[in-house]
């Protein structure tokens, strides 16, 4: 019995270990790229996991971005900031979320495009990295209250936020 139950914890653990290799090594997919007057937003599906995998994703992609895409130079062209958004369960109609607890008409939880001339033109807001540039030249990367810098060499620091 003893046996048995180390084997089924044994498939448990080498099952949850192939999942998760199969769930991170994905590719980045770009679902869609809006780009408004002062704003692109980046759609994406299977983004890296840590910071430094979306900073590199970042550095890796941008001329593609650029190329295929039309995604502005940073602080060009009227472009104030980039940022990264996850797909999630895709594009939806704009409506009041239905597994709210209370009932309500607020669709703030949703971010529209409004190039898009189709009722579902909305993704549920999940942010994953905004990216913009000081007035120094400086590029920076935010993840909700972390920011990284980029140094003329290329190489990323962290940042210390005044007040955390």
């Amino acid at each position: 019995m003893k046996t048995l139950t180390l084997n089924i914890l044994a498939a448990l653990i080498i099952t949850a270990t192939i999942y998760l290799i199969w769930k991170f090594s994905r590719p980045t997919e770009i679902v869609a790229v809006h780009l408004s007057q002062y704003a692109s937003y980046i759609v994406v599906k299977n983004f890296p996991f840590t910071d430094s995998g979306m900073i590199t994703w970042w550095q890796e992609n941008r001329v593609l971005l650029k190329e295929k895409y039309g995604v502005p130079e940073l602080g060009s062209e009227g472009s104030e900031s980039i940022s990264v958004w996850n797909f999630g369960d895709g594009y939806q109609i704009e409506k009041p979320d239905k597994d709210s607890f209370f009932p309500s008409k607020d669709t703030s939880y949703l971010l529209c495009f409004a190039d898009m001339n189709v009722k579902e033109n909305c993704i549920v807001k999940d942010s994953l990295m905004s990216i913009g540039k000081t007035r120094d030249g400086v590029i920076l990367f935010r993840f909700g209250n972390k920011v990284y810098s980029e140094k003329d060499n290329g190489e990323v620091v962290r940042r210390k936020i005044s007040g955390s």
